[in-house]
């Protein structure tokens, strides 16, 4: 059983989480349908921490497993679309290290409504190799200054719909017909699970929670649940998995 490690690369994060979930995520989940529904379910899931949890320090107990639980889920859609390294070119396009991709610069200068036309910022090979702390670091460079003064509801508001568009894009590649849309409506998934990423890890900057290490103590050593790799779980409870015991107990203070 091959443990995480903290400051894996991107492309190592991906290869556990394929070894810790695919074989229960095959049986129960098998559909993207129902995976990306398992996402929207981890989104509610932190709109709830944020709003309701109560005091902060509680809510900031609880967030990082919950973002924790976001990024695993993305990465099971992924799964599901059978090329999960597809993530990380979209995060490099998107996030390239030179700067904005809209307005080039480090920090971002781009008002809320940024420009239709992007300028070319340059992505790096390095990149490729990037973990989930340098993904984080960089987003925070770049964007943390305009997310925080947004504020964290519109942070989390820009996540939720991301995930949304996420989700359409998905049943838009199921209704699809010809291989060109079903292509075409795939890599639009990917590209909005990209964003969905990226907004979970604006929220953990936002509240200065390290993603890293918030997934690998919850998943690194295997299943929270059943403790293995790969999971040995039965079926998915979306109901009970909304409500974390430690969010319940911490909404009834």
């Amino acid at each position: 059983m091959q443990e995480l490690g903290l400051e894996t690369s991107m492309t190592g994060v991906l290869d556990f989480s394929d070894r810790l979930t695919r074989q229960r995520n095959a049986e129960y989940l098998r559909t993207n349908g129902l995976r990306i529904a398992h996402l929207g379910v981890g989104g509610g899931e932190m709109v709830d921490t944020v709003e309701r949890v109560k005091p902060e320090e509680r809510m900031r107990e609880i967030l990082p497993t919950v973002a924790a639980k976001i990024a695993l889920r993305v990465f099971t859609v992924l799964q599901g679309l059978e090329d999960k390294s597809q993530i990380i070119e979209a995060l490099r396009n998107k996030f390239p290290e030179s700067g904005c991709s809209y307005c080039g610069h480090i920090p971002c200068q781009c008002a809320v409504a940024r420009p239709e036309e992007k300028i070319g910022a340059r992505s790096s090979e390095e990149q490729k190799d990037w973990t989930i702390k340098q993904w984080q670091t960089h987003l925070k460079r770049v964007y943390g200054e305009n997310n925080s003064k947004q504020g964290l509801r519109f942070i989390i508001g820009r996540l939720m719909s991301e995930i949304e568009e996420a989700t359409a894009a998905e049943m838009q590649m199921e209704m699809s017909s010809s291989p060109e849309d079903v292509q075409r409506f795939r890599q639009e998934t990917i590209s909005e699970l990209a964003d969905s990423f990226a907004w979970a890890i604006a929220v953990c900057n936002e509240l200065s929670v390290d993603l890293d290490k918030a997934f690998v103590d919850r998943y690194g050593k295997g299943c929270p649940n059943c403790g293995q790799i790969p999971c040995q779980c039965g079926p998915f409870t979306f109901v009970q998995e909304r409500k974390d015991k430690r969010t319940i107990d911490a909404l009834k203070k």
